[in-house]
């Protein structure tokens, strides 16, 4: 980790869930979706990430995968509306 780049976690960057089991649900679809985006499978990729934003529709996380399998391919205006939720949703994220 780079210095100046370790910050205190905030309640208002964590997803909030309405349950325990929708916070699971919520982070397997995520690393799933990772681990397709990984291997190549941007279809399978997308179709988690979705998921997770079904769960919690406005996750800065969620929303810039997406956003970035959108980009991949050549879907410049849900990648732009996808990566405003994430910078909204996360502003002191640089990535």
């Amino acid at each position: 980790m780079a210095c100046g780049t370790a910050k205190k976690a905030t309640t208002a960057n964590k997803p909030e869930f309405a349950s325990e089991t929708q916070r699971l649900e919520f982070e397997s679809a995520f690393y799933q979706g990772n681990k397709e985006k990984i291997i190549g499978n941007n279809k399978d990729a997308a179709r988690y990430f979705a998921m997770c934003l079904r769960i919690s529709p406005n996750n800065p996380a969620a929303s810039y995968e997406l956003a970035m399998i959108a980009l991949k391919t050549g879907d410049n205006k849900t990648a732009e509306f996808l990566a405003a939720i994430a910078c909204k949703g996360d502003p002191e994220n640089k990535w």
